[in-house]
């Protein structure tokens, strides 16, 4: 596959937020909480619920669209954000001393390139839901097909679900600081 179409760098830019900040090492909680739960709930899902039914279906393909245009608009909100302050000389109006205010703007440009990261993947883990959505509705199912697809759609949105509420909370941090 071309560098075009790969999916590799926003794959690890996001694993590369989940780091802790102190030491740089990795998030053993928020590894866990990103990529092995969601395969453990959709395991669960699978079991006790192991098809998609055609209004289940169709619901999905209209909130994943619907969430892919409202995260492509959030990264142009923040790279409208991160433009104004670049503009700004990364200077703000405060009370501040010059070094108290450059930590701070190097702790909100990190906290922006790893939400930008995270927006980036939780768009990638709609597509990839809506592509295993598709596939299960165009394919003709036998019963191992349509368990590895219901798993793939299940699996992905949880991990959709979980990045949606790191981005949120980033969000939230991002934009408190700002107003």
């Amino acid at each position: 596959m071309t560098t075009k179409f790969s999916n590799l760098q926003i794959i690890r830019d996001h694993i590369k937020t989940l780091k802790l900040y102190n030491n740089n090492t990795a998030d053993r909680t928020s590894i866990i909480l990103n990529f092995f739960l969601p395969f453990i709930l959709a395991v669960i899902f699978l079991y006790f619920h192991n098809f998609l039914i055609p209004s289940i279906i169709t619901v999905l393909i209209t909130v994943l669209s619907i969430f892919i245009a409202l995260l492509l608009n959030l990264l142009f909100l923040m790279y409208s954000i991160l433009s104004r302050r670049l503009q700004n000389g990364g200077k703000e109006p405060s009370g501040k001393n010059e070094n108290e205010s450059s930590n701070e703007d190097k702790v909100r440009i990190r906290l922006l390139r790893e939400t930008y990261y995270n927006v980036q993947f939780s768009v990638l883990a709609c597509v990839y839901a809506l592509i295993a959505i598709i596939l299960y509705v165009l394919l003709p199912l036998e019963i191992y097909l349509d368990l590895v697809l219901g798993f793939i759609v299940y699996y992905f949105l949880f991990v959709f679900i979980v990045t949606l509420l790191m981005i949120l909370k980033r969000t939230h941090t991002l934009f408190s600081r700002e107003f």
